[in-house]
């Protein structure tokens, strides 16, 4: 097996771009999410119930 030695340049931009790419991913399924009717419906549903305190807390919701 060879080794192969990267410039640490290199593998900065290759860091940063990684990040850039976690960052768009990151957008996009926040924008599609946004725009997804069934998503909405749910998120709506769950607010309503949440404001009619028809939830319980994580805590409640372990011990049980």
């Amino acid at each position: 097996m060879q080794t192969v030695e990267i410039p640490v340049r290199l593998l900065h931009r290759i860091m940063e771009t990684e990040r850039t790419l976690v960052s768009v991913s990151d957008e996009l399924e926040d924008f599609l999410s946004a725009h997804d009717p069934t998503f909405l419906k749910k998120m709506r549903s769950a607010r309503r119930e949440h404001r009619a305190e028809k939830t319980r807390s994580l805590q409640e919701f372990l011990a049980a």
